[in-house]
């Protein structure tokens, strides 16, 4: 149950689990792949990158952000203001899906590596757009219609990419 302070500067922190991490100023990379869960991590102001395990709650704040989802799942993921990237499959698929809260459809992205748009389905969860890649659920986007998802993906919201971007 550590607490982690980037301050000014670009800065990377890594958790390991019950811990918070506070990017602060700067493009800042927040890591909790290794982690054992229930982190909360805040990318602050900058164009942070955050690479996700388990059950964690990451907020990316203002400016471009980027969201790694792993095999874990099952994290909560707000990215504030600014064009945020949401890469929900890595190449992988996630044991549990994860919550998006505030997509933004035109402004931010949804990537998805190593599989196609053929895989892909959408369809509705208590309201919600629930996606699913090759029969396995991957993200809730929360205040998101099914009929609005389907609409991004066949616009410019979807990114497809034979491996992940980093």
């Amino acid at each position: 149950m550590n607490r982690f302070y980037g301050g000014d500067g670009n800065d990377e922190i890594v958790v390991k689990t019950k811990d918070r991490a506070f990017g602060g100023l700067g493009n800042d990379t927040l890591e909790a792949t290794n982690s054992e869960g229930m982190n909360r991590l805040y990318g602050n102001e900058g164009n942070d990158d955050f690479f996700l395990g388990r059950g964690d709650r990451v907020v990316g704040g203002e400016g471009v952000d980027r969201f790694f989802a792993g095999t874990g799942g099952n994290n909560t993921i707000t990215g504030g203001a600014g064009a945020d990237q949401f890469w929900v499959v890595n190449a992988q698929l996630p044991n549990a899906a994860n919550t998006i809260t505030d997509l933004t459809i035109g402004e931010d992205v949804i990537g998805i590596a190593g599989f196609t748009q053929a895989q892909v389905a959408i369809t509705n969860s208590q309201g919600n757009a629930l996606l699913s890649v090759a029969g396995t659920e991957v993200a809730t986007f929360l205040g998101v219609t099914q009929q609005q998802l389907q609409a991004a993906l066949a616009a410019d919201t979807f990114v497809f990419v034979a491996a992940a971007p980093v």
